[in-house]
């Protein structure tokens, strides 16, 4: 043999060894493409059509962050955002991390990490984890004609929520009628959907902040935020995660969340009294100025001017020592027990932040 015919033997070898180690160790990615190191795609696939939406998760060498793009092929474009918006230049771009077969995982050295899973044919997780960051934030854009819904009860409720800014708060009950309270009243729910057919539900133990339209750069963003700071309580690695779905339509996108048990569901109907008949709160006579004596009195005059077919009596505002005990204040009710007995009625109490048992 030829020193020619050696030397192109061993290059054919080489080679065949260099394909057979890319073969296995690199990264795996669940549309069943090997795509380019640094730019997997992540299939999404509607369970009951043969449609199929594709997420495209792609790093940014200059920004170092990584950009989300969720489309249709029917429809074009779903949703398309910017995932470490506030990751710091110095910690240099993504790495491919070992996971498991059908998740996707980015490391910037063991400063934080993004891992993406399939949790099923519609819906994927993504969560970042960091040890070192007191602020994890993903952005997505508020294109022409997709609408945002969902949140929580405000003073101003505006639909879509995108037609009034938003500054960065804390997605936590408040007062609404207090202006140091925050935006919200007595009802958040961490979760939104999108007229393209698309819902976000943001996880726990995220330390969520939110903002829309709100910032320079972010004018035509909406952005989650995980903040290590008050009014959450720290902790020891910060947590950014949330889930997306996707659905055939807005309706479908909702009920698919809710079929698969997302979000929970009621266990019971309520008492069917509460419904027909009328209640009694003793706010509209007595605002915060609440005791035993009073709520027994009220209760009897109820009963004695012909209301007996009422559904309850609400003890509404400062019956406990302080918002959230949820503890009688002994002063004003020395006997609670006795308050329930004495009257036809039963007793409710309005609690922090307006809930009610």
């Amino acid at each position: 043999m030829s020193s020619w015919s050696v030397r192109a033997f061993g290059t054919m070898v080489a080679i065949v060894i260099i394909m057979l180690v890319i073969m296995t160790f690199a990264p795996q990615v669940k549309s069943g493409i090997l795509a380019p190191v640094l730019s997997p795609n992540v299939s999404l696939r509607q369970s009951n059509s043969s449609s199929q939406k594709i997420l495209l998760i792609e790093p940014k060498t200059k920004e170092n962050g990584i950009s989300f793009n969720l489309t249709s092929k029917e429809t074009g474009t779903l949703l398309i955002g910017y995932l470490g918006v506030s990751l710091p230049k110095a910690i240099g771009n993504p790495s491919i991390c070992p996971s498991s077969r059908g998740d996707t995982c980015f490391e910037y050295g063991d400063f934080a990490r993004l891992k993406i899973s399939e949790e099923s044919d519609d819906c994927s997780r993504l969560e970042w984890t960091s040890h070192f960051a007191n602020r994890l934030e993903d952005c997505f854009n508020l294109l022409p004609g997709h609408h945002w819904y969902g949140g929580g009860e405000t003073l101003l409720q505006e639909w879509p929520i995108e037609k009034e800014p938003r500054v960065e708060t804390p997605t936590v009950a408040g007062d609404y009628l207090d202006r140091q309270g925050g935006p919200y009243g007595g009802l958040v729910e961490n979760y939104w959907l999108i007229s393209t057919g698309v819902s976000l539900q943001v996880l726990e133990p995220t330390p969520l902040y939110i903002s829309w339209r709100s910032r320079d750069g972010h004018k035509d963003k909406v952005c989650f935020v995980a903040l290590d700071e008050a009014p959450y309580l720290r902790s020891e690695n910060l947590t950014l995660s949330y889930r997306v779905c996707i659905g055939q339509n807005i309706k479908d996108a909702h009920q698919r969340t809710l079929d698969k048990q997302r979000l929970p569901k009621p266990t019971d109907l309520p008492d069917e009294k509460m419904m027909v008949e009328p209640f009694w709160s003793t706010w509209a006579q007595y605002k915060t100025n609440v005791s035993q004596e009073i709520v027994l009195d009220y209760a009897r005059r109820v009963a004695t001017e012909g209301f007996n077919r009422s559904s309850h009596i609400e003890i509404d505002d400062h019956w406990e020592t302080c918002y959230g005990e949820a503890v009688f204040d002994p002063t004003k009710f020395p006997n609670p027990k006795s308050t329930t007995k004495s009257t036809v009625f039963e007793i409710y109490m309005g609690i922090s932040k307006y809930y009610h048992v």
